[in-house]
């Protein structure tokens, strides 16, 4: 037997893994499901898409960095398979994107759940927002530094499967250099707050 034929038999763990992850979404695209099952299967693609990119990814990038050419069993180099990873996690993602925008957000605001944007929320709305800020999450709040340039020490440490924003800080009187500071939003808050 050829170490082509051989190959023939195997399927990258990889590109396994992103096909399993393409049949959740077919769950989530499938409109005999209820909305809020689809979205559910959304979401559990997400997930998996962290854990997926923080070790398999990872491992994969690890090997190209190192220099590595020796193929897997499905024949594939590390890089040739990072090229195939990229290509089709794109096609998945962007299939979830398109689902979530013009299909299931839509479909929720029919039925009056609807996500809303900056600005699109009235007074009264605004007003209770900043209260629910004040009382609520300004407290569990912990900025991180980010050193500059000129700056001695490392990038502070921001930890895996976590929501951070990231604020660009001007100093007040105008003298010297722009800051860059993120702020981890607290596990303990939903990432939906109901008005």
């Amino acid at each position: 037997m050829s170490v082509h034929q051989q190959h023939s038999h195997y399927a990258s763990r990889e590109l396994s893994w992103l096909e399993f992850n393409a049949r959740i979404l077919e769950e989530g695209l499938d409109r005999a499901n209820p909305l809020l099952e689809r979205l559910r299967f959304l979401s559990i693609v997400s997930s998996n898409f962290d854990e997926f990119f923080m070790v398999r990814v990872a491992a994969l990038k690890a090997r190209i960095r190192a220099g590595s050419s020796i193929p897997d069993l499905s024949g594939q180099n590390p890089e040739e398979l990072m090229s195939a990873v990229t290509e089709r996690a794109r096609e998945i993602i962007g299939k979830q994107n398109a689902c979530l925008v013009h299909d299931i957000l839509p479909a929720l605001a029919e039925s009056g759940l609807k996500v809303l944007r900056l600005g699109e929320y009235n007074r009264e709305e605004e007003s209770w927002l900043a209260e629910y800020f004040i009382s609520q999450v300004e407290p569990s709040l912990t900025p991180l530094a980010v050193p500059g340039p000129e700056d001695e020490g490392p990038f502070p440490s921001t930890g895996n499967l976590r929501i951070h924003a990231a604020f660009q800080l001007k100093p007040d009187d105008g003298s010297g250099p722009d800051r860059l500071a993120i702020v981890q939003v607290p596990p303990n808050l939903g990432r939906f707050v109901r008005l």
